[in-house]
């Protein structure tokens, strides 16, 4: 029992200072609903509790003011779905095509001449 109160009294004093920190370098412009000054007291008197619910607060606080782009500046357009592209398919099926007629062409004539590269 006493190995538990020394885990939980640990586990306690780890969470109060990480607390203490992550207020610490918090800009004062975090709406986290008090003043630096208020949160440093709550957590220092209510260790457990206090350090509990900034990290709650500060969380939430933290993923509301995250803008919702991964990162300023011009946005790249995204390449088109070739199997939605009309125009792709057509060219596509025209290149096919093309491939086909030279095949058949080079059978008939039996020549053995390249036609070009093969795409």
């Amino acid at each position: 029992m006493l190995i538990l109160g020394q885990v939980l009294a640990l586990a306690t004093l780890v969470l109060l200072v990480y607390s203490l920190v992550d207020i610490i370098m918090s800009t004062e412009e975090t709406p986290h609903g008090l003043p630096k000054l208020m949160w440093l007291v709550m957590v220092l008197i209510l260790p457990l509790a206090g350090s509990i619910v900034w990290l709650v607060v500060s969380r939430r606080a933290r993923a509301a003011a995250r803008p919702s782009s991964p990162a300023p500046g011009p946005v790249r357009p995204s390449a088109p779905d070739p199997m939605s592209d009309d125009e792709y398919r057509r060219r596509i099926r025209e290149r096919a095509e093309e491939q086909r007629r030279r095949a058949q062409e080079k059978r008939e004539t039996g020549s053995t001449e390249p036609d070009g590269p093969e795409v």
